[in-house]
Formats: C-alpha cells, structure tokens, sequence
C-alpha cells in the first residue's frame, strides 16, 4: 500500500508544512525588531529622553537587548526552516524516484523464474514445431511476472523514440517514454472524434439493492454498469440524505466502464471503449470518452455545489484519472461557478493512472491487483500523496484476465478493503461518507459514442 493520510507521504507534507510556519514566524519576528527599533527612534520617544535621559539609556538598551535576540531567533529559525524545507524535498525527492524505480525492481525479482520457463515453452514449441507453444510463450512469461510488463513497454517506448532505455525514471512524470509513445500513435493514427451521448432505458433493479455502505458496494454498482450495458456506458447515480432541520443533500456517484473494443486496425472507430481512447488516455490527451462523462454530468443535472465520486475500472479509471486532472487544469474543478464540478473522490480498479496529475483536492482510492498487467501498463507507479491511496490486493483466478476481472478480482478484493482497519483506509473511508451513508439511490445510464 502507498500513499494515504498516514503515509509517510502525508509526513513529508506536514514537514513542509511546518518549515513553512517557520518561515513565516521568521517573518512576523525581524517585523517585531524593525517596529521596535522604529519605535525607539521615534521622535516624541527622543523628545521625552531628553526629560529623562537616565529612562531613555535604558529603554535604548532594552531595545537593543530585544533586537538581538529577536534577530538571533530569526535567524535559527529561518535556518531550521529552510533545513526542513530541504529535508522535506531530497527525502520527497528520493520516495519519488523509488516509486519510479519499483516497477523495475518487482519486475527483477521475479525476471529469472519466469524467463526460464518462457524460453522452455519457446524451445519446445521450436522442437515440437508447435506454433502455438511458441506463440503462448510471451503469455507464460507474463503471467509468471507480470511486472515484467513495464521494463518490456519502457524498452519497446525508449526504442521508439530513440532515446535511452529507463530515460522516465529522471524526466518529469507527465513525460515518460510510454506516454510520449502512446500520444505520437494516438494522434498520427486514431481519430478521437467528438462524443454523442445516448440516454439508456432505466432499470430499476440497479437500485434494488439500495444505497452503497461501503467500497464493496461501489464497485458492485460499477460491475452492473460493466455487465448491463455496452462500451462507453455510464451511469450518473444520486443519493439522497435527510438532513435535520434541512433541505436533503445529494452526492453523486459517476460509474465509467472499460475497454470492450480490441480491434487495433479501427482507426476511426464509433467505440469510445476501445484501443484508441487507450492512447490518448495513457497519452495526456482529452478523449471523447471523457467529454462525454461531462456531457453526461451536465444532461442529468449535477449541480456545481454537489461532491462527485468518479469510479473507473480499467481503461474508465484512466478516463475518471483525466477528467480530474484537466478539469483542475481549466480552472473548472471545485469552483462552484456554473460548468464547473466538485470532484471530491476518485476509485479506480486495475488502471494505469501512474502518469496522470490527480489533483490534491481529489481523493484518489486506486486498486491494483497483483498479477493484473494492465496497471504497469504506463511503467510508473501513481504518485505518493496524502490524498492518493494506492491499495494492492491478491484475488482472482490464474491468467492474465482473470487477475484483471472487475466481478471476480476486484469486486472481492474492494470487499477485503471494507474490512481492513488499515488507519488510511480508514480515514478514506470516512471522508467518502457523503457517498456511503444516503438513504436513497437513483440512477440514470447513458452510453457515449464516437462520431
């Protein structure tokens, strides 16, 4: 686990904090000297020295004596505060780099097992003649180490590009080699197009089991949308909660469904849920996927005072991931001005969001499982923040896909959250409680599609 309000993360924000309060401190005391030397040179204060030059001597000296040790405690506290502030950055600094570097040294620790067992599937199928065998060879290495996955796309990436292998692990994070790669394809091949947005029939039996008590029932709700509903579906959910003495509150859930469209030679492609939305996601770009979650918030009249949950699996939680990110970037996130949304929570489910800048005012819950490839798919692990927890868990069957299932992997594994007493899964759980603890739900679905 990574990140969280009781991360070493948050510690490091609240040593930057407090070497900030000592710079000001700083401040208000060499303010305190210079208006006490201001005040003893004051001409009424030289006039009336003159009538008692014995009383004027000694405020002088106290006046000095105060100077000095005000400035003196300036200067220790300045020079405190900028070690802090210093400390707070190189050991940022250095949480940072071996969170870029984790990929690599997970993918190494398991590397020999599962490289020796490749190169035997690929030996026989070259003995047997067996092209399958030869083919599942890359499968079997993956599955064996799927963290594998992020130095292979960082090679393939830095290769591409020309540039030198592991050249993401000293660049800013928005510029790593895949997400360089992954816009260069997105705009040359993939047109994004622009979103129509279609209203589904209502189907009350999403509601039938009420409003969500916890994550569990969150990534249910988002496993309805994942089962019921085509590519690009999207449901807007409503929960009402009384309050005493009081109109009742409304927050709301937005559920985003994942790729379903895996035809690599579509290039103008109706599916938002497909190959090329993948790129335009990993690559920074805004995507008719995520312009119709907007569209979607704007027909079923969210309010620009009400909180947002975004929950994502997959390639949803990438477009969930971007959404935050450019609508902060706007100016457009938490305003309260009109077309503008007050995101407060984001879930995602087995997504490579490690690229993507979730604002700080988010906060971000992600799942990753362990022997999902998808989430290294992007080479960098998400950032390390107080108000970004990043929660590993171990559910599903064998294989690739069925470490990336939304039902039997991360359905289970949100259910073994909800049961941790893990104090940052705790204190998320409790800041999401407007979205937990409504009395009632009511859903609207939609489908985005491209033209």
């Amino acid at each position: 686990m990574a990140g969280g309000s009781y991360s070493i993360a948050a510690d490091f924000e609240r040593l930057k904090s407090f070497g900030a309060v000592l710079e000001r401190a700083t401040g208000h005391l060499v303010a305190a000297v210079a208006a006490s030397a201001w005040a003893v040179s004051h001409p009424v204060v030289l006039t009336a020295g003159t009538l008692d030059p014995a009383g004027a001597i000694e405020l002088a000296g106290k006046a000095a004596r105060l100077s000095i040790c005000g400035l003196a405690t300036a200067m220790q506290a300045q020079a405190l505060a900028t070690g802090l502030l210093a400390a707070a950055a190189t050991y940022r600094a250095a949480d940072e780099l071996g969170g870029r570097m984790a990929p690599l040294a997970r993918a190494l620790g398991g590397s020999p097992r599962a490289l020796g067992y490749g190169a035997s599937e690929f030996a026989r199928g070259l003995v047997t003649a067996d092209p399958r065998r030869v083919l599942r060879a890359p499968a079997t290495v993956l599955a064996l180490d799927p963290a594998l996955t992020a130095p292979v796309i960082d090679a393939l990436s830095a290769g591409a590009l020309r540039e030198p292998l592991g050249i993401e692990l000293l660049r800013p994070r928005q510029a790593a080699a895949p997400g360089v790669l992954a816009a260069l394809l997105a705009d040359s091949l993939y047109r994004d197009g622009r979103p129509r947005l279609d209203r589904r029939p209502a189907e009350p039996s999403c509601d039938d089991a009420g409003a969500p008590r916890g994550l569990g029932d969150v990534i249910d709700g988002l496993a309805w949308r994942n089962n019921h509903a085509p590519g690009g579906g999207i449901d807007v959910r409503f929960i009402q909660t009384t309050r005493p003495g009081g109109p009742p509150s409304r927050s709301v859930i937005v559920d985003i469904t994942g790729t379903r469209d895996w035809n690599v030679a579509k290039l103008d492609n109706p599916e938002v849920a497909d190959f090329g939305t993948n790129l335009h996601a990993v690559g920074g770009r805004p995507t008719t996927y995520e312009k119709g979650v907007l569209a979607a918030l704007r027909a079923s009249g969210v309010r620009p005072d009400e909180p947002i949950m975004l929950v994502g699996h997959s390639q949803g939680g990438i477009v969930a991931a971007q959404l935050t990110a450019h609508l902060a970037a706007g100016g457009r996130l938490s305003t309260g001005a009109p077309g503008s949304y007050r995101i407060t929570h984001l879930v995602t489910a087995g997504s490579p969001i490690g690229l993507v800048d979730v604002p700080p005012s988010v906060q971000a819950l992600c799942l990753e499982n362990k022997g999902d490839v998808v989430p290294e798919l992007d080479t960098a692990d998400n950032r390390r923040h107080s108000s970004q927890l990043t929660i590993g868990i171990d559910r599903g069957g064998t294989g690739l896909d069925a470490r990336h299932d939304l039902d039997a992997a991360y359905l289970r594994g949100a259910r073994d959250v909800d049961a941790s007493g893990d104090p940052s899964i705790r204190a998320w759980l409790a800041g999401a409680s407007p979205f937990l603890t409504g009395e009632r739900i009511t859903t609207t679905a939609y489908r985005v599609v491209r033209q």
